[in-house]
């Protein structure tokens, strides 16, 4: 008898253990694509995360589907591209590397020529320029910088020509100010005490 109810005890201790964990630690979303092409390739991230609910019409989606990336203005059918973004040249210098969030380009983003060289570095918040840019020549020598702001340049946008030669313009929203505009509005303008 104490040997059947040792039996028993031992069968109802065995069924209330569990050897492994069921729970899956690993998503198949969450691992590197890599897509290559004649002249580059492009490694990149479709972490899970969650959709928006709604697209906005003047964003442009990244989204990854049938072994390609897509870019569509104001929606997506596919998994949106999330995480870090690097494209290679063959030689396996980088062309463009920045990161995605929910299928927008976010944060600094940069572009190199085939040798090396920075061409261009960007600002995006949520799929728009927005922040400080600089642009370069195949030398590397500086050509372009200003700020962004909700896509249009605003702010001093400076020109290079050559080592010693700047043209300065300002930018408001887009659109450059007339220099003796804005000073006329300095004199106009109300004071206030």
């Amino acid at each position: 008898m104490l040997r059947y109810l040792l039996i028993l005890f031992l069968l109802c201790f065995s069924l209330t253990l569990k050897a492994q964990n069921n729970a899956v630690n690993f998503d198949i979303n969450d691992y590197k694509h890599t897509i290559n092409f004649i002249d580059h390739k492009i490694v990149f991230q479709v972490k899970p995360n969650k959709e928006p609910k709604s697209t906005d019409p003047i964003r442009k989606y990244h989204w990854y589907s049938n072994n390609r990336i897509q870019i569509t203005q104001g929606g997506f059918s596919g998994k949106l591209l999330n995480g870090n973004y690097n494209d290679f040249y063959l030689s396996n210098n980088l062309k463009e590397k920045g990161v995605f969030k929910a299928g927008l380009k976010d944060g600094e983003w940069h572009i190199w020529a085939i040798d090396g060289v920075l061409m261009e570095k960007v600002n995006y918040k949520e799929g728009i320029l927005h922040g400080q840019f600089f642009k370069y020549d195949q030398l590397g020598n500086l050509l372009q910088e200003g700020n962004y702001k909700a896509g249009k340049i605003n702010g001093i946008y400076k020109t290079y020509h050559g080592p010693d030669s700047v043209v300065i313009s300002k930018y408001k929203e887009g659109l450059i100010e007339n220099p003796s505009q804005s000073w006329i509005k300095q004199v106009f303008a109300k004071k206030h005490n």
